[in-house]
């Protein structure tokens, strides 16, 4: 894939990190002190297998899991993420809208959710309104602004799609995934400055060679080259 793969972020395993801890804080009700080395034991077991069980077996745990304990979101959330990585985007939406019912301000579920619905081209007003939502909570998310610069990416605005991805470098500059999404933005605006500026980072950064990116985006398209890094 790319010289760093840390987008399990669009890795996504910083977001599944915030939603495990923002679940634990939660008002919904907490296990019992018998309960709770079991429930992280449980739940961490899952998280920390995924990438050798795969998505088939990584869900069957987590549907065993939920069983057990109903209540808790962040295990939801990651069956959500599951889903949409198997490409059931409409199961995983439906999941994502059990939980925000559950847990409104837990602004790990807009992040994810907006990063799926970004790949339906029928769904971008949602895709906007489920990012600003997200936004109104917490605006100092970095995914949701790199979110947001790849929906302008899609519409063509690409101007503010640089604004977007440089707003979320200058909250997290540890965000590999803004760098590369600017310089495609620029890319695509044709914004030599920009573009030279995001390709030196995309080099010293070791994120990914601009030569091989620029094949990348003539080749795959914008959707595909998303897709790919997903």
């Amino acid at each position: 894939m790319f010289f760093t793969n840390s987008f399990k972020y669009f890795s996504f395993s910083f977001i599944l990190l915030n939603v495990l801890l923002l679940s634990a804080c939660s008002e919904e009700p907490a296990p019992t002190d018998l309960e709770t080395n079991k429930y992280y034991a449980d739940y961490i077991a899952i998280y920390e297998n995924y990438d050798s069980l795969g998505n088939e077996a990584t869900l069957e745990a987590l549907n065993s899991y939920i069983d057990k304990y109903p209540e808790r979101n962040d295990a939801a959330v990651f069956k959500a993420y599951i889903l949409g990585k198997m490409g059931d985007y409409a199961a995983a939406n439906t999941l994502f809208e059990v939980v925000k019912a559950k847990d409104s301000l837990n602004v790990s579920i807009y992040e994810y959710q907006s990063a799926f619905l970004l790949f339906d081209t029928t769904q971008q007003a949602k895709t906007k309104e489920i990012i600003e939502k997200g936004l109104s909570i917490e605006d100092s998310s970095s995914a949701l602004y790199n979110n947001v610069a790849w929906l302008n990416i899609f519409q063509k605005n690409y101007s503010e799609a640089i604004n977007a991805a440089e707003k979320g470098i200058i909250i997290d500059p540890s965000n590999l995934y803004l760098y590369r999404t600017a310089y495609v933005a620029a890319f695509l605006a044709n914004e030599k400055e920009i573009q030279a500026k995001y390709a030196e980072k995309l080099l010293s950064l070791k994120i990914e060679d601009p030569l091989l990116l620029n094949e990348k985006i003539q080749n795959l398209g914008t959707y595909k080259l998303l897709e790919s890094i997903k």
